[in-house]
C-alpha cells in the first residue's frame, strides 16, 4: 500500500490493521447509508472507529514529520508544508490531513476491491480461461512458489486476464468499458 510516502510493513502487521480499518470504514459506510434514522445506537461505532482511525494516521504523521532524509516532495510533505506556514489561503488543519488520507485509503481501496472481485468472477465463470492461467504460472513460477513481482513480466497472460479485468471493470466509472476500434 503506497499511498502515503511509505508503505506499511508486514512483519509487525502494520498492514493488517491498516487494511482492517479500510474494511471496517467501507462495511461501517454501508451500514450508516441504510440507517441514517439510527444515528444515536452507531455512535459509539463510529467514535471507535475515528478514534483508530486517528491513531494509525497520527503516528503516520508524526514519522512523516521526524523523517531527516525527505527523498522529494510528495502529497504529505505539501500539505504539511501548507498547514505549517500559515500564510496559505486555506487554512489546513492535522484532521484536514488526516481526513484526506482516510479517504484516499477508503476511496482507492473499495473500487479496486470490487474490480477484481468482478474479474475474478469472470475467472471462475471461464475454466478454460483458469486452467490457462494456471498453467502458465506453474511453469514459470512452479507449483510450490508464490508470485513475486519479479515474475509478472513473464506472465503475459495474466498480464491480459488483469487487463481485460480493467476494460470490463473499470475502477473509475468515467473510463469507457469498450474499445474505440477494433484491435
Amino acid at each position: 500500500m503506497m499511498i502515503l510516502w511509505r508503505t506499511c510493513s508486514e512483519e509487525d502487521g502494520e498492514a493488517e490493521r491498516v487494511w482492517g480499518l479500510i474494511t471496517e470504514a467501507i462495511s461501517f459506510t454501508k451500514k450508516v447509508l441504510f440507517t441514517t434514522l439510527l444515528r444515536k445506537p452507531l455512535e459509539k461505532e463510529i467514535m471507535g472507529l475515528s478514534g483508530r482511525y486517528d491513531k494509525v494516521l497520527k503516528t503516520f504523521l508524526e514519522e512523516h514529520e521526524n523523517v531527516a532524509e525527505k527523498q522529494g516532495m510528495n502529497l504529505m510533505d505539501v500539505l504539511l508544508e501548507a498547514k505549517g506556514d500559515g500564510k496559505s489561503e486555506y487554512n489546513i488543519t492535522r484532521d484536514h490531513i488526516k481526513s484526506l488520507f482516510v479517504e484516499l485509503l477508503s476511496g482507492g481501496t473499495d473500487t479496486s476491491k470490487q474490480t477484481i472481485q468482478w474479474t475474478m468472477a469472470e475467472i471462475i465463470n471461464n475454466p478454460s480461461t483458469m486452467e490457462r492461467m494456471g498453467e502458465e504460472i506453474d511453469s514459470v513460477v512452479g507449483k510450490s512458489k508464490l508470485i513475486l513481482e519479479t515474475d509478472l513480466p513473464k506472465l503475459p497472460y495474466l498480464q491480459a486476464v488483469v487487463k481485460e479485468g480493467l476494460r470490463l471493470y473499470p475502477p473509475i466509472p468515467v473510463l469507457e468499458g469498450g474499445s474505440k476500434k477494433d484491435v
